[in-house]
């Protein structure tokens, strides 16, 4: 009998360590499909932010297309109407500043309340709608058209210079636009080492290299026109830079929401 008691206990005990408690599988396969909706989400983010520098560095893509490319020219003569690759740049232009606005309610979620993250999240935004306006207004198809000024002899404003203008303002706006969000994402997270990315101080420095060589090219160029191969090589770079900083922004976008937003 003392045996038959006992092996009943043992097969008790076991009953009740197998049985389980309500609920608890309800709530694994929560925890289950969240853990899956942050890792489609983070996926999503990254994707978006690296298609997104791909297509914002478009002239890689313009070296599959047949034909010469002119390295000496700057994209944005590249895309003036009757180029060969004019509507693959534009449209590419277009596509990357599309695909960055997407991102940035992302990325104004995940980063700390702070006046520096709206310069963060309007400087990006100032990139894409400056690019979207210079792939609408580009150069006159004439390299010449416009570069004598506004007023022309007839004190008329010229349309081809009009035109010029708008389309360089669009173009600095959207690069310093750029430049600027990159560094007050650094002003918002350097003193925030738990929150700040390792990635984040390499990203920013590449970007101020590269506008700083944009700029020193220019330079150059205008003392010396014949080097204008620096200028198209130079220019380039920059937006090699520049798309680093999109997949930067792509990777603050795919970390979890803050708990506090105001």
């Amino acid at each position: 009998m003392a045996v038959g008691s006992g092996g009943g206990r043992v097969l008790q005990d076991d009953a009740l360590r197998g049985a389980r408690v309500p609920g608890t599988g309800v709530l694994a396969r929560c925890r289950s499909a969240a853990r899956a909706v942050l890792t489609s989400r983070r996926t999503l983010h990254l994707a978006t932010g690296a298609v997104a520098a791909v297509l914002y560095s478009n002239f890689l893509i313009d070296l599959l297309v047949p034909g010469p490319h002119e390295w000496a020219q700057q994209v944005s003569v590249l895309e003036t109407p009757g180029h060969r690759s004019a509507l693959l740049l534009r449209t590419t232009d277009v596509l990357a500043a599309l695909l960055e606005l997407s991102q940035l309610p992302a990325v104004r979620a995940a980063l700390p309340v702070s006046r520096w993250r709206g310069l963060v999240v309007g400087g990006a935004a100032a990139f894409a709608l400056g690019g979207i306006l210079a792939a609408a207004v580009t150069l006159p198809a004439d390299p010449l058209a416009g570069t004598d000024g506004l007023l022309t002899a007839s004190s008329a404003l010229d349309p081809e210079a009009l035109r010029r203008a708008a389309h360089d303002g669009t173009s600095i706006l959207s690069v310093g636009g750029m430049v600027a969000s990159a560094g007050a994402a650094w002003m918002l997270l350097r003193r925030r080492p738990r929150e700040r990315p390792r990635w984040l101080g390499p990203v920013v420095t590449v970007v101020a290299a590269g506008c700083a060589v944009e700029l020193g090219a220019d330079l150059v160029v205008a003392l010396r026109p014949q080097w204008q191969l620096l200028d198209g090589v130079s220019q380039r770079a920059q937006m090699l830079t520049l798309s680093a900083w999109v997949v930067g922004l792509g990777a603050i976008a795919a970390r979890p929401p803050r708990a506090v937003e105001s």
